[in-house]
């Protein structure tokens, strides 16, 4: 399981040359929020800053609220905290395409990210349907639409 804290620099320690078929291979990560499927897949890809690479990998993450939502290489990211499954291929060149890869799949996981998350308050109008509607983090949500609490339950009792 890899654990990554919001605002932050994270280091990723894998076992992946291990089962890895090529020599000195580089990782293509791919993230899929597992709370908002319907989102795009976070693909990221960076050098490997071990220093016993036959032993272990090392990775740094970079996550900041101004970083990527789309991924890249060796950029930050910028990643809701939640739950995400991830798939690492391996590959003779840095990419960001599994196409480009072996499309191995060396490791398949789960990745948590922690922290504390704020989100602008829209005010919403219109017909709104309490049974669409989710808590999560102090917050009401439906299609994509954050609101605080408060501003939530006035919508729907005025």
């Amino acid at each position: 399981m890899i654990y990554i804290q919001q605002a932050g620099i994270n280091n990723i320690i894998l076992t992946l040359s291990e089962k890895s078929l090529l020599t000195d291979p580089f990782y293509l990560f791919v993230f899929q929020n597992e709370y908002e499927i319907d989102s795009p897949l976070i693909k990221w890809a960076t050098d490997d800053i071990s220093y016993y690479k036959n032993r272990y990998n090392q990775f740094q993450l970079i996550e900041a609220a101004t970083g990527s939502k789309e991924g890249g290489y060796d950029t930050p990211l910028s990643l809701c905290s939640g739950q995400y499954s991830y798939t690492i291929y391996e590959s003779s060149t840095l990419t960001l395409s599994v196409n480009d890869t072996t499309k191995r799949i060396i490791e398949e996981g789960r990745m948590v990210v922690s922290g504390i998350e704020t989100y602008d308050a829209e005010i919403i109008s219109g017909d709104i349907d309490p049974n669409n509607w989710i808590l999560r983090d102090g917050y009401w949500r439906d299609l994509g639409i954050w609101v605080d609490t408060e501003a939530f339950i006035d919508e729907i009792y005025k």
